[in-house]
């Protein structure tokens, strides 16, 4: 009862201190100013975005979306900018970029000293077409590229991989190929991925088929994982950012994650930014999210 006591009150106090790091941020480097749209350009956008769905509405009057990011992406954005805060001139990718909502919140008015480029890559031509418009109608300045994140030609100071990975056959190959060749020395990649959960050895998640679920590897000396068929329903909106090419999910051990990526000769470290059991009635796995330090 006394630990369950302390516990409680730990958990508060980082959730006010999380609430009081994202103020701050917005005030110090806030997003791009939706009051500064004209009329026209709104007009535009909402025209646009009602013949498509949106996970991330940008504050704006969508018949989509939610006004706050995904709690990965928010995470993901406070350790980006809090570590670089002193930093200047670098490039950045948000590869699966979906809503491009990374993309957006680093074009704001004051991270231009920042940030040198910014580009936003998705498999999905609808993912790309939303990052246009939303552009087009902020008068951003972002680069896309509509293609296969494994195909990337240049490199980058800070790269994201975040949402995509349990859409993929062979995330760790893609993420490895990505550090060794589209990363600049003293970079960074962060990636996220729905583990096995460490309270038992099944993942459950309404998404796939339990029955499909079976041992796989991506290849000769790669860690095993278990692959599950993803249950389609092209009508939710948890699958608009889906491509179609992938059918099936991966999950991994935690642990096995993170010694592969240590055994990467091109990585200097990696830092665990969030681990979150999530246990309910449907959903029995654990999310990871790392920050991939390159040499």
């Amino acid at each position: 009862m006394a630990q369950t006591k302390l516990i409680l009150p730990i958990k508060n106090l980082y959730t006010i201190y999380r609430k009081a790091r994202e103020l701050f941020l917005e005030i110090l480097l806030p997003a791009p100013d939706k009051k500064r749209l004209t009329h026209s350009a709104l007009d535009k956008f909402k025209n646009f975005a009602s013949n498509i769905a949106f996970q991330f509405n940008y504050g704006l009057p969508l018949n989509s979306g939610v006004a706050k990011p995904h709690r990965t992406h928010a995470i993901v954005r406070d350790d980006i900018l809090l570590t670089n805060i002193y930093r200047s001139g670098l490039d950045f990718i948000e590869c699966c970029c979906m809503d491009g909502y990374l993309s957006w919140r680093f074009s704001g008015p004051r991270l231009k000293y920042m940030f040198n480029s910014i580009t936003a890559n998705d498999i999905d031509k609808r993912n790309a077409c939303k990052v246009a418009a939303i552009s087009l109608a902020f008068d951003l300045d972002t680069k896309i590229i509509h293609g296969d994140m494994s195909n990337l030609v240049g490199r980058y100071d800070i790269c994201t991989v975040l949402g995509s990975t349990d859409f993929l056959d062979a995330p760790l190959t893609i993420l490895r190929h990505i550090i060794k060749y589209n990363i600049k020395k003293g970079g960074v990649v962060y990636a996220d991925f729905r583990c096995h959960p460490r309270a038992n050895f099944h993942p459950r998640h309404p998404s796939y088929d339990d029955t499909s679920m079976r041992l796989y590897r991506e290849g000769v000396g790669m860690p095993f994982g278990m692959l599950a068929l993803q249950i389609s329903n092209s009508a939710g909106i948890g699958f608009i950012n889906h491509p179609e090419k992938y059918t099936s999910s991966l999950f991994y051990r935690y642990d096995d994650i993170l010694r592969f990526l240590m055994a990467i000769k091109e990585v200097k470290n990696v830092r665990t930014i969030s681990l979150e059991d999530v246990e309910t009635s449907l959903i029995s796995i654990t999310m990871a999210v790392f920050a991939i330090h390159i040499y």
